[in-house]
C-alpha cells in the first residue's frame, strides 16, 4: 500500500510541471473576459490595474503576465503575487492573489539619550502610513550610526525590530545602545621628513579634545 502511494506522488510530481505547461498553451491565444484582484486591502484594484498590461478584452500571453508580475513586485507593496485563471464562455478570467507589505503604524525610540527622538526622526527617512521597507530601514539604520560616530560615539550600535499586528499595522522600535563618548586625548605624528609635525598639525582638523570620529564602513 505504501508502495502504491509513493508511486502515485512521484507520478503526480512528474506530471505536474507538464500539466501546468499544457495549461499555459491551452490558455495561450484565448481572449481575457475580466480580471480580478483578492487580498488587497490598501493599494486600491485601480492601482493594481494600472501596473498591468494584461487587460479585458485582449488576447492572453503568459510572457505579459509574467511581466505584470515583476511590475506589481516592483512597487514594493506586495510581499506575495500570483496569478490564477478561470474558463468562462468566450475566453478566461485572470485572478490576481495578492498580500500587501505591513503599514507602518507608528515609529518608537529605545536607548537614545544623547540625541533626542525629534532629531532621530529627521534622520530617519521611512515614515509612519508608509508600507513597511526593510531595506530603508537598514539605511536608517546606518544614518543614526553614523550621526552618533560624528558627536563621538563610534561604539553606538542601532538595530530595529518590527511587531506586527494581526491587522497589518506594523510598530517599527529603533534601539540604541549609545555607549561612551570618546575624545582625541593626543595626537601624535611619526614618519614624517619632509614637514614638522607643527605644520602638520597646523593642516590637520583633527585635535586634541575633539569628539572622535572614524566614519561609517
Amino acid at each position: 500500500m505504501k508502495a502504491c502511494f509513493l508511486i502515485f506522488v512521484c507520478l503526480g510530481l512528474l506530471l505536474s510541471p507538464r500539466w501546468a505547461q499544457a495549461e499555459k498553451e491551452a490558455s495561450s491565444g484565448q481572449t481575457i473576459q475580466a480580471i480580478e484582484i483578492r487580498g488587497n486591502r490598501i493599494v486600491s484594484v485601480e492601482s493594481i490595474l494600472a501596473k498591468m498590461k494584461t487587460k479585458p478584452g485582449t488576447v492572453f500571453s503568459q510572457q505579459v503576465l509574467d511581466e505584470d508580475l515583476k511590475r506589481l513586485y516592483g512597487t514594493g507593496f506586495f510581499t506575495d503575487i500570483r496569478f490564477d485563471q478561470e474558463q468562462l464562455p468566450g475566453g478566461l478570467k485572470i485572478i490576481a492573489f495578492v498580500t500587501e507589505k505591513p503599514v507602518i503604524a507608528s515609529i518608537q525610540f529605545a536607548g537614545n539619550r544623547v540625541m533626542k527622538e525629534k532629531k532621530l526622526l529627521e534622520i530617519i527617512k521611512v515614515k509612519p502610513k508608509e508600507f513597511l521597507d526593510h531595506s530603508r530601514l537598514r539605511k536608517d539604520v546606518m544614518a543614526i550610526s553614523q550621526e552618533y560616530q560624528k558627536k563621538g560615539y563610534p561604539r553606538a550600535k542601532v538595530t530595529y525590530d518590527v511587531a506586527t499586528s494581526e491587522t497589518g499595522e506594523a510598530t517599527v522600535t529603533l534601539r540604541v545602545e549609545e555607549g561612551a563618548k570618546v575624545k582625541i586625548h593626543a595626537v601624535r605624528i611619526e614618519g614624517s621628513r619632509a614637514f614638522t609635525d607643527k605644520r602638520i598639525k597646523k593642516l590637520m582638523k583633527t585635535e586634541k579634545g575633539y569628539a572622535l570620529y572614524l566614519g561609517v564602513s
